[in-house]
């Protein structure tokens, strides 16, 4: 049951569901560790803040964490008018002006994650020009630090928004056991 009022996209709700299963039938942790690629972070961000104590961590690269900068490209952020009008459809606005208003976007909800002491990770190009550092990940990371959040960045010198990810992954796999699969095995 969500602990705040936002709108949740399609793709969170069906997480949901997904959660159960995976740890209801399959055995699967309790706390997964979430990993959200560019307008895949937006997803993950949903459904950890309305979940926090179901998050073991968050890995994002590269992700929209405020979707007025991309796809809808207001600031300086790159507008893209058909992944726009799919992201309407999935969060099911039924209006431009009530899309803008939304105040559901990662930036504005962070409370939850902080309050369940919720790690990220951040990677990012520093000359991303499709989701801005200035309008996702740097306002994103400095709230949450704000907050008393732990969140860790990875810059990638003259990186654009591609390609994602490490040439070596060691940092974000190390992030991922320490939340994860290690602190498991110290409690045992």
């Amino acid at each position: 049951m969500s602990t705040w009022n936002f709108r949740t996209s399609l793709a969170a709700r069906k997480w949901n569901d997904l959660h159960s299963v995976l740890t209801n039938e399959h055995g699967f942790a309790e706390k997964p560790a979430l990993i959200g690629l560019s307008c895949g972070g937006l997803h993950c961000y949903q459904w950890a803040i309305e979940n926090p104590q179901k998050v073991a961590c968050l890995y994002g690269d590269a992700p929209v964490s405020d979707m007025r900068s991309w796809p809808r490209g207001k600031g300086d952020g790159f507008d893209s008018p058909d992944d726009w009008k799919k992201l309407m459809k999935v969060f099911g606005f039924a209006s431009e002006i009530e899309a803008i208003a939304y105040n559901g976007n990662p930036i504005d909800n962070l409370t939850s994650l902080v309050e369940n002491h919720v790690p990220i990770l951040h990677v990012y190009g520093d000359v991303d020009d499709v989701v801005l550092w200035k309008e996702n990940t740097g306002v994103l990371a400095e709230k949450y630090r704000q907050m008393g959040g732990d969140i860790t960045l990875i810059g990638k010198p003259g990186c654009d928004h591609h390609p994602h990810g490490l040439s070596d992954p060691a940092l974000v796999v190390d992030f991922i056991l320490k939340h994860t699969v290690l602190n498991r095995l110290d409690k045992v």
